[in-house]
This record gives C-alpha cells, structure tokens and sequence, in this order.
C-alpha cells in the first residue's frame, strides 16, 4: 500500500463579532441588570467595573459594584451602584472552541441618588385644642431613621417632660417637619405637617404603590380623606413618566420614576390636609416585534427592511438584532448593532457562504433586553451575480413605494435602465 503524503492544518481561531452592552446609558438610578448583544460562539459573558481614570475622564469614580447570581443555570449580573456618580463597565465573553476572546469598550452608566419620601403615619387629631398632645411619628421609604423639628413661630412646642409629644397651644398654626438624612444611594427628603388649632383637621390615607412594568393596566387610585363629603385630589411631579387625572387614574407614559401626591385643599369646616406622596418605579418592558417588510440578498449578504415595533417598552429603542440562519444549521450569523432610524429600518449581514438558503429573523433591543423575534415568511438564497442589484430595501407611504438598492458590479454592454415590478 502506498501512503499519501502527510498533510499539516492549521485550525485558526476567528474573531468574535463587536460585542457591546446594551443597556441604556440614558438611566438615573439603579440597580441595573446588565445584558450584551453581539459576539459570537459559547464562551460565557462576565463584566468588569473599569474604575481607572483617563485625561478625557477626570471625574471617574467608584460607585458601582457587580452582583453575579445565578438561578435555574443562568448566571445574570446586576450592576448596583454605591454612590452618586458614574462608573464604567466592560463586557468580556470567554473563548471558545472556534472564537477568540471579546471585549466590548468600556460603557459609562450615570447615576444619581434615589429619591425617596418621608410620611407621616400619626393620625392629626380632629379638634385640637390648647394644652393637647400629639406625639408625631413618620416613615422613610428608604428605611432611614426620621428626626422631628417645629418650624419657628408655631403654636405649639415639644413637651419639656417626653420630648416626643408635641403641646399645643394657642389658636394658630403647628408646624411639624419630618427629617430623613441621605445615605450613599438615596437623597435627603423631608415632609410637613401642619395642624390648624381652634379648627376641624384632616387626614389624608394613601397607601403605598408598587413598582409597576409598563404596559400594565391603567391603575385607580384611592386616596381618602377622613373630611366628611371631600375628595382627594392628585398630580404627578413628572408627567413625561406618568399622569394622573381628577379621578385618580393612572396611567404610565414612559419608564422612569413616578412621583404621585395625593392632596385636600379643605373648606370652611376643615383645614388644608398634609400632602401625601408615593414615589414607585414605572420598569420598561422589552420592545414588541418589528415587522419585515422586504428581503433581498447579495454576494455574500442579506439585507432586510422592517418596521419600528408599535410597543416600544416605555424606552427608546437602542438598536436592532439581525439574524440569518442557514437552512439545516442552529447557529446564526448576527448583526446586533443595526442602529435604529424613525419609519422604515434597514440592516445588511454580510460575510455569508453563497450559494446557501437562509431564514432570517429580526428584534428590537431596549434597556429592558432583547424582544421577540419577527421571523420573515420566505428562505432566502444568497448568490454571487455580480451584475444584479443588491441590498434591496422597500419603502411604503400612502400611494407610493419607495425603492432604495445598490447597483451592479458590472453590466454586459452599455447601461439603460432598471425595469422593477411590483
């Protein structure tokens, strides 16, 4: 038998594709559960808090620490800041058998303190009148310990005896401030009550609202007043995140942080009720599916047209994911930073084997994550015909189709024109 020459292959290594964290820079608070999109291969992803400070970047700072948890065999990272400022983070995805390492460029996320409220939970006595005690006592949202003061002038003054109760005095006007100092993550706040002596009070009852996800139902509030025959009344400190009408519905405008006050002006009987405010976090949603509107493939590429999803989450889209998967196979090609545009969005993936059949998917990325797939209805070929148009791309508007593609590489003979049928 004779043997056949000995022949030596070399097995290189590929590079991964851009990897990047797609989370919102766009935030104010935290925590944050980080997420990237692109890279290639099955090397896990880690995250690195990148803490050094550049000539271009002199106010970086240490405020962010990393928590690696894992549930169900997923391992998620939540980046939980410790202070106010920003700090940088960069993703790093493992080798693996066909890639190599990644890292993705360092991303800064800026945060600022957590608001929260102070309220009180001591009822204001209905008919106070001179010498009468009241002890007041209030809550932070953010667990922190309140302190108690009497604004200048007031008709009434702590008890020399038990500087918890508060005495009343002459007719007029007790001013009670409620203190809560910041922390490292959240802001100081402060809440007043006032107490009319020689005339009928008021409490207000508000109970504390949950964190919502946006695309929740509308929420009914239901505030009450201990006046007989009055309403409570309500208005939103940032209406670009949520609105509230007369009747205390509810309704979220965008992700963010919703700051609800809860309010009895009083009449003849009854004096002005102490505000109430609850503050909660309105959670964006990941965006609804794009919708394919064209194909058109190339010399080793696809290029595809889609639609802005009609729910976007309550955050801005960041960009978009492209996939195409050759006929038999599981593992993708992938463009995950197709840059978002208003109406008709297009995005090519280039570098594919020709002569292969594809089907191709697309979603949209928020601060939430990735959302549902738009999976295209036909297979698609990609051909190496040097003398047909590519990266074909299709616009609607009301009467019209707008057509957008790239011309030839070469045509036989000289040029006429394009014919296009619909």
């Amino acid at each position: 038998e004779t043997e056949s020459p000995r022949v030596r292959i070399t097995v290189t290594k590929l590079n991964q594709q851009a990897l990047l964290i797609g989370n919102s820079t766009d935030l104010k608070y935290g925590p944050v559960q980080l997420f990237t999109v692109g890279g290639s291969g099955t090397g896990a992803v880690r995250y690195e808090v990148d803490n050094d400070v550049t000539e271009q970047d002199t106010t970086a700072s240490a405020v962010c620490e990393l928590v690696q948890a894992t549930a169900a065999g997923q391992t998620s990272w939540t980046l939980r800041p410790t202070s106010q400022g920003h700090c940088r983070v960069s993703a790093i995805k493992q080798d693996s058998t066909n890639y190599h390492l990644a890292r993705s460029e360092s991303v800064k996320f800026d945060f600022r303190l957590l608001p929260q409220t102070v309220a009180f939970t001591s009822m204001v006595p209905t008919s106070p009148v001179k010498g009468g005690l009241f002890r007041p006592t209030a809550v932070a949202s953010g667990g922190g310990a309140v302190s108690y003061s009497i604004t200048s002038g007031s008709s009434c003054a702590f008890s020399p005896t038990d500087p918890t109760n508060v005495v009343f005095g002459d007719p007029g006007l007790c001013e009670i401030r409620a203190n809560v100092s910041a922390t490292s993550t959240m802001a100081s706040a402060s809440a007043v009550l006032r107490i009319q002596i020689g005339k009928d009070n008021q409490n207000i009852n508000f109970d504390p609202i949950a964190d919502r996800r946006f695309g929740q139902p509308i929420l009914w509030l239901t505030a009450t007043t201990t006046a007989r025959d009055l309403t409570v009344s309500y208005s939103s400190a940032d209406t670009g995140v949520c609105r509230v009408n007369a009747s205390g519905t509810l309704t979220a405008v965008s992700a963010g942080i919703c700051s609800i006050t809860a309010s009895q002006l009083g009449n003849d009987v009854y004096f002005t009720a102490t505000p109430v405010t609850r503050i909660f976090k309105i959670l964006a949603d990941t965006p609804g599916a794009p919708h394919i509107v064209s194909l058109s493939s190339g010399n080793q590429s696809i290029t595809a047209s889609f639609t802005v999803p009609g729910f976007t989450g309550g955050s801005q889209v960041l960009r978009y994911r492209l996939e195409a998967t050759q006929v038999g196979s599981t593992s993708p090609f992938v463009n995950s930073n197709c840059m978002p545009l208003n109406g008709i969005n297009s995005c090519t993936i280039d570098g594919l084997p020709n002569d292969q059949e594809y089907s191709v998917r697309v979603a949209a990325v928020n601060s939430a994550g990735v959302g549902p797939y738009a999976q295209a209805r036909n297979i698609i070929k990609t051909v190496d015909s040097s003398q047909a148009v590519t990266d074909l791309s299709a616009m609607a508007s009301v009467g019209m189709l707008e057509l957008n593609w790239s011309a030839p590489l070469a045509v036989e003979g000289a040029f006429e024109s394009y014919d296009i049928y619909v």
